[in-house]
This record gives C-alpha cells, structure tokens and sequence, in this order.
C-alpha cells in the first residue's frame, strides 16, 4: 500500500506550479497517455474541473492562447527607447465569429481606409489601401476622420470561439515601421548636435562648451520622439478599443446606401 500523504489544499499559485513541474517531467521523460504532448480541448476542460477551474475560463484561456499565435514578442533597441511597436488589445463579446468578422472586415475597409492583405478562418489581416483614392481619403481626411489604424504597417483581427455564444477577438496592430521613422528623425537631429559640436570644437571652443549641442539635442530628440511614439500608441489602442466596445455592443454593419435605394424601390407600390 503506497503512504499516505496529507490532504493540504493548494492554491491557485501552487496549482500552477504543480501543473508546469508535472509537464515538464513528462516532456523531459517521454511519456505520454497517447505517445504525444498535445491534449485536446476537451482533455485540458475535464482537467480544469477536477482542479476546480471553470470549463468557460478554461476555453478563454486557450482561446487567448491561441490568438497569441504569430505575434512576435518584441526585442531591440527601438522597443527599448522608444516603446512598444506592436499594441493589442482583446475582448470576449456576443456574437458569431463568422458575424463578428465580417462586422470587424467591413468596419476597417470602411471607416479605416484598410485592405485585406491575408485572410484564413479565424484571422484576417488588413494594410493600409495604396491606390489613388485611399491616399486621397487619408491626406485629405475625408469623411471627418484621422484614420488613426492606417498607421499601422499591419492590422491582424483574431475572432476565436469560447461558446456556442461568445467569441474572443483580439486585435494586432504593427506600427513599428512609423516607429521607425520617428527614430530616423530623431537620429537626424542628432546628427546636427553632433555636427554643431564638431563645428565649435574645429573653432577653437572649450570642450565642454563645444559639446552641448550634441548633449542638449540627443537628449532632446530622444525625448521627443518617444513622446510622439507613446502618443501615436495611444491613438491606435484607443481606436482599438472603439471597435470591440462597438463589437461588445452587439453593433451590426449600417446599410451601405445602395442597400437603402434598394430597400426603398422594394417598398414603393407597383404598377398593375
């Protein structure tokens, strides 16, 4: 008969750590109920009860998890300077994933100036529209909007469902190349403080005296230019967060003004 153990309750903490360290055993020795590592949904949800773990927390869980697919996490020095270069932002809301896509699709090709660029079952990717009239709507801001979201290089929407009535939809947005060029701008006007300085010192200026405006516009330039990063962030997750509250809403596509003309033909009386 094996010995008894005491019965002490874990928490949630222990219970995670418990649960990493049990896997990590498993993977380093090879075995496997069915040879693999992989569980399926419903295995990790009959697990979760037996631990106390809610089946619908559980499945948004794994749904976040699986939306984290293909987004790098970021490294280098522009993250470090400036800051973040990719921005998300996620929501569980009502709805079908098929209905909340197309909703999300037609939102950003219309109000955000955007275009597919990829599309797959459960993600879509949008880029800025690069024709004649897309470039017209932006420089112009027609339609009283800033199309804040067309800064980004890349949108990538993940709708992924929980229950048979609620879906997770995570938002990705890639700035990082106008993050680049705000670098280069800053880069740009450092290079002037450290010309001006190598000026003074050919000039003949005290060394210390030479060197502040190197020192004073570096320092200012780096300043500056995470101040209008962090601005340009805020403005792309605010417009993030407008859509999924819109989607939260349970918010559906307007008519677009054919479908109007058209509903309006339909019901005027005909002719005998």
């Amino acid at each position: 008969m094996a010995p008894s153990s005491p019965r002490n309750p874990l928490d949630r903490g222990a219970l995670e750590r418990v649960l990493a360290r049990a896997a990590e055993i498993q993977s380093q020795s090879g075995d496997g109920a069915d040879g693999t590592e992989v569980m399926t949904e419903e295995q990790v949800v009959e697990l979760g009860k037996e631990v106390g773990l809610s089946p619908e927390h559980l499945r948004q869980a794994m749904a976040e998890e699986r939306a984290r697919l293909g987004v790098v996490e970021e490294r280098g020095l522009a993250a470090r300077m400036l800051g973040a270069g990719i921005i998300s932002v996620s929501r569980t809301v009502r709805g079908r994933p098929d209905e909340i896509m197309a909703t999300l699709d037609t939102w950003m090709q219309r109000d955000e100036c955007l275009r597919i660029k990829r599309q797959v079952a459960d993600r879509i990717v949008w880029q800025p529209r690069d024709d004649f009239m897309g470039m017209l709507r932006r420089n112009f801001q027609l339609g009283g909007t800033r199309f804040p979201l067309s800064r980004a290089g890349e949108l990538a929407a993940t709708v992924i469902p929980i229950t048979n009535e609620r879906v997770l939809v995570r938002l990705d947005a890639n700035i990082a190349t106008a993050r680049s060029a705000t670098a280069r701008n800053a880069t740009i006007v450092t290079g002037f403080g450290a010309a001006a300085s190598g000026a003074a010192v050919l000039m003949g200026f005290f060394l210390p005296v030479a060197l502040v405006p190197a020192i004073v516009l570096a320092g200012a330039s780096a300043i500056e230019s995470r101040r209008m990063h962090q601005a340009a962030v805020t403005r792309v997750r605010d417009a993030m967060e407008h859509y999924l509250d819109r989607a939260e809403r349970g918010e559906t596509v307007r008519p677009t003004l054919p479908s109007i003309v058209s509903a309006i033909v339909q019901a005027l009386p005909r002719g005998r």
